[in-house]
């Protein structure tokens, strides 16, 4: 079997091995940011992997420690950067998880006092979670003379960019009472934004109320396992037969580690492939944890791979796997290997549509010759691809 798979770590990981990766998953999981998109723009390939990836009958999900936004919104933003497959149930967030937590596991026999945004407001009163409303502070109010509510019986923390001392003593005198539990959304300590500054993450929140209740919070997001169990509990999903995909070493690789995945590192993303080598050859336990098995560019390398396993399995490709001979005079060879920033969904549609034998479905005007080489190049050289 070409490119029998390992588990040495920090792998940056070729045609064969990758091939025989996918074939080996039937849960792909993907993080978002940074992975699927960066900011309002997806990545390269993302838009087509994860409808290739679904036609070929993988279930694939997007794991998040974004809490900023309900799942709703989550779906619009698919929507508006050209994702057609997703479905709302594809998703899980930081915020869903607490909210299903909440509801599904914690018996909870109160109401939450949430440390967050909208996001996480708005899958509690979906999910039918009791919370105290937020409230506007009156000038001058502080703990002393400020109410509070007395059937409080949890305190979740996410990101929240109206954190103040008032909240953080309200959850203070909320967690004095050892049976009100203490959720964390995620342990993210900071996130990028745009011009590479960076906003603190809800973990350095959730650090701040640790110290000052001396109380340890339960975290739903990555890497915590909760996540996974969540997609288990709803959707079967099995861990052997789980690929997750992040950018992140200490949040999502961890969390595919944790869980028992196979993990891949992609490099658009936050961590670089130095960090996940440095982590290999530490002597700390802990970041040995955060090691990748795999390493790739980005997830458009798995592009090529599906396109070689939909050519693969087609009337224009024989039983050897080589190109048929009806292919090679309309799709000329290169001269050498295409500039993956050459590739477009148009012509990728089109490739499918040709394999399949659909030729009369789509006009070939907007066929390039050096979109029709690309093409030829996936199913003949994908396996030379590094």
């Amino acid at each position: 079997m070409a490119g029998a798979l390992s588990r040495r770590g920090c792998i940056k990981i070729r045609g064969p091995q990758l091939r025989e990766l996918l074939d080996s998953k039937c849960n792909i999981l993907f993080d978002c940011d940074g992975v699927i998109w960066e900011g309002e723009k997806a990545i390269p390939g993302a838009i087509e992997v994860v409808s290739l990836l679904k036609n070929q009958g993988k279930n694939v999900f997007f794991v998040t420690n974004n809490c900023t936004r309900p799942r709703d919104s989550y779906m619009q933003k698919f929507t508006r950067l050209g994702f057609t497959d997703v479905q709302k149930r594809d998703i899980f967030s930081s915020a869903y998880c607490s909210a299903v937590y909440l509801r599904d596991f914690a018996n909870l026999q109160g109401k939450v006092f949430v440390i967050g945004g909208d996001g996480v407001y708005k899958e509690l009163r979906e999910a039918g979670v009791p919370f105290v409303e937020s409230e506007p502070e009156t000038p001058g109010m502080t703990i002393s003379d400020c109410p509070l509510h007395s059937d409080v019986k949890a305190v979740l923390v996410a990101y929240d960019e109206d954190f103040n001392f008032l909240k953080l003593a309200k959850a203070c005198c909320y967690l004095r009472d050892s049976e009100c539990l203490f959720i964390a959304s995620d342990p993210d300590p900071w996130h990028p934004v745009r011009g590479g500054r960076v906003t603190p993450g809800s973990g350095s929140l959730t650090a701040a109320l640790e110290t000052a209740t001396n109380r340890k919070a339960t975290v739903m997001g990555k890497p915590s396992r909760f996540m996974f169990e969540c997609i288990t509990s709803q959707c079967g999903a099995d861990a052997a037969q789980s690929l997750m995909v992040g950018d992140r070493l200490e949040t999502d690789i961890l969390f595919g580690a944790n869980c028992g995945l196979s993990t891949v590192l992609t490099l658009t993303g936050v961590s670089t492939i130095e960090e996940a080598q440095a982590n290999l050859e530490s002597d700390s336990p802990a970041k040995q944890n955060a090691v990748p098995d795999y390493v790739v560019d980005s997830i458009d390398v798995f592009l090529f791979i599906i396109l070689h396993f939909k050519a693969a399995g087609s009337h224009l490709v024989d039983e050897t796997g080589n190109v048929k001979g009806s292919i090679n005079s309309k799709y000329p060879a290169p001269m050498e290997k295409p500039n993956i920033e050459d590739r477009s969904s148009e012509y990728v549609v089109q490739f499918f549509n040709d394999v399949d034998g659909h030729k009369s479905q789509r006009k070939n005007k907007q066929r390039t010759k050096r979109a029709a080489s690309v093409e030829y190049w996936f199913i003949n050289s994908v396996d030379q691809y590094d």
